[in-house]
Parts: structure tokens; C-alpha cells; sequence
């Protein structure tokens, strides 16, 4: 489990200190992505939610968030899987003049 922290972790520091008007796993590489925002198997806006796949665990950790107007941000999880492929990603929006820490 270690290693998934430290994998997770490498990916998502550049983004801890970043906003954005609205990011998504769309803008990567992936082909079919489409299929995970627009046919999602899973997908929760709620804080702190928690869906389990295989030996994986995703959470929409909005941690600190509290300290962002009410309705200025939004982060959603996303999962979706068929017998070809298995994706998960996140969307998320938050504001620019956000200068703390606010999501994991």
C-alpha cells in the first residue's frame, strides 16, 4: 500500500498547488476516456466518498475545502470499466485565488 501512497502521490503533487478553471482526465492521452465522463460505471461529487476496485481504493478528498466560498469549487470522482478496459479519473474546479492546500 506504501507504494500505491508514494505512485499517487508523485502524480498528484503538481497539481496540489495549481488551479484550475476545470480539469479532467479527458485532456490526457487515453484512448476511450470519453467513456468515463460520459457512461461512467461510478461517479460521486460527494466529500470524502470512497469507491473500491481490485486492490485500488479512489476517494474524492475535499479537505480544507471549508475554507473556499460555498459553490466556488467543485471535485467529482469517476470510474468505469467493461471487459476491454478499466479507467478512473476526477474532474475538478476551483478557484484561482485559492492559495491554500483545499483537495487531495
Amino acid at each position: 500500500m506504501k507504494n500505491l501512497y508514494s505512485i499517487v502521490l508523485s502524480f498528484c503533487l503538481p497539481f496540489l498547488f495549481s488551479c484550475s478553471s476545470g480539469g479532467t482526465a479527458s485532456e490526457g492521452p487515453a484512448e476511450g476516456i470519453s467513456d468515463l465522463f460520459d457512461n461512467p460505471t461510478y461517479e460521486s461529487s460527494e466529500r470524502y466518498d470512497l469507491y473500491l476496485f481490485g486492490d485500488f481504493m479512489m476517494e474524492n478528498n475535499l479537505w480544507n475545502s471549508d475554507s473556499l466560498a460555498s459553490g466556488s469549487y467543485s471535485q467529482s470522482i469517476y470510474y468505469y470499466s467493461d471487459a476491454d478496459e478499466t479507467l478512473f479519473g476526477w474532474y475538478w474546479s476551483f478557484p484561482c485565488d485559492a492559495y491554500n492546500v483545499n483537495a487531495y
